[in-house]
């Protein structure tokens, strides 16, 4: 019982401190503001709103119309059609061929050649058609406010960056939705020191003073929304640097991170309420998607893998199993510390739920929707042991590249 008191008591302190890495996070983390569009566009830059899509009919219109719906910026909206099957691209071209504050030109692909994941080779294809000196990258099921790119644009000036990513809320119906995909934040504002990447790139000397190593480690960015300028894009290599990586929003981060001393500059911020998402629409679609970034999210670091999922379920998950043994052994010093574990776990997630937006659900359902994440985390691993990572029509070998 010693021994069960220390390791629950170790569990109780690691969870108090990752609650104060979340607030941190919260905290510190930048939010696009409506109110900041005003005179973004001021210094008559020109920003290229740049959009690759395959198969994305249902979906695709919205997105267009929002993006030729933005004010406060001189921008180009540029459509990449990488190779759909539907009516991608007749639909695209309707919505092109409407009245609209920004132009709309949509390009087709060229078909993937080897050595290249398919979102990375269409934003290469992208960034040699735009000709602006700021690069937005969006994914095509993202939503906008009228003035979320102006937003985006005064706050990226504002914190000098070279790459500034907007986490967009997210939109969620269906119960797997709902479950796995508000992990996304949980992980990320709990787990990840976002406030530590605003000390690499604010401060050049203790920036440069970590090891490339650890800035690697909290490196990441979203691929819904990436703003670069142009001369960064450029420097880093652009999409090419990471052409056969699965996760390369995440590859991105981290080598923005990485070379800091080139001047490197990397801004995660919250949209404000002015970048929306639905990344899947089915349960099937988020195992699918999900299974197909999760174990290339470590490049080929199995301890890391297998680390973080048994820390992860030692932590967040176990207190749950032990909850109702808690509740009736309330007056046991152990008792009250496993109370204390899922007491913290729920206070984080609660945190979170509120400033992202997320559902309700995965809050209620944390044991159900870790373990979820775990079994899809699984099947992630067993898709790159085997070079089944599939996608969007496509299969992927784990160390990049693509069949069909």
């Amino acid at each position: 019982m010693d021994l069960l008191i220390i390791w629950q008591s170790a569990v109780v302190g690691l969870l108090a401190l990752l609650l104060v890495g979340t607030l941190v996070n919260l905290w510190t983390q930048p939010s696009l503001r409506r109110e900041a569009a005003e005179g973004a566009g001021s210094q008559d830059e020109l920003v290229s709103i740049l959009v690759p899509a395959r198969n994305e009919e249902t979906k695709i219109q919205r997105c267009l119309r929002d993006l030729r719906a933005q004010k406060g910026v001189r921008a180009e909206v540029i459509l990449l059609d990488d190779s759909s099957t539907d009516a991608t691209n007749a639909l695209a071209q309707e919505v092109a061929a409407e009245p609209g504050l920004q132009p709309l030109r949509v390009v087709s692909g060229v078909p993937l050649p080897a050595g290249w994941g398919g979102k990375p080779w269409a934003c290469q294809q992208l960034s040699r058609e735009a000709k602006g000196e700021w690069l937005l990258f969006v994914d095509a099921d993202t939503e906008f406010e009228p003035e979320a790119a102006a937003a985006a644009l005064a706050l990226a000036r504002r914190e000098r960056t070279s790459l500034f990513s907007v986490w967009p809320e997210q939109i969620t119906r269906t119960w797997g939705e709902k479950l796995i995909v508000p992990l996304i934040f949980f992980l990320a504002a709990g787990f990840l020191p976002l406030w530590m990447q605003r000390v690499v790139c604010r401060s050049h000397s203790l920036g440069t003073a970590m090891p490339k190593w650890w800035r690697a480690r909290i490196g990441a960015a979203s691929g819904q929304f990436m703003l670069f300028t142009r001369d960064a894009y450029d420097q880093f290599g652009g999409h090419a640097a990471v052409r056969d990586h699965m996760v390369e929003d995440v590859a991105i981060g981290r080598m923005m991170l990485q070379r800091r001393e080139e001047g490197l500059r990397l801004v995660n911020a919250h949209s404000g309420g002015l970048v929306r998402c639905r990344m899947y629409e089915s349960t099937p679609q988020v195992i699918e998607g999900f299974s197909k970034n999760l174990r290339p999210a470590f490049d080929g670091d199995v301890v890391g893998f297998v680390g973080v999922g048994l820390t992860l379920f030692a932590l967040t998950v176990l207190p749950f199993f032990c909850l109702p043994w808690a509740l009736l052994h309330s007056g046991e010093q152990l008792a009250q510390l496993i109370l204390a574990s899922v007491g913290l776990v729920l206070v984080s997630r609660i945190l979170i739920t509120l400033r992202f937006r997320t559902s309700w659900l995965g809050v209620l359902l944390h044991p159900l929707a870790m373990m979820g994440g775990f079994g899809i985390g699984l099947l992630s691993w067993w898709k790159a042991k085997m070079g089944r990572l599939t996608w969007k029509g496509r299969t992927y070998r784990p160390s990049g590249g693509a069949q069909g």
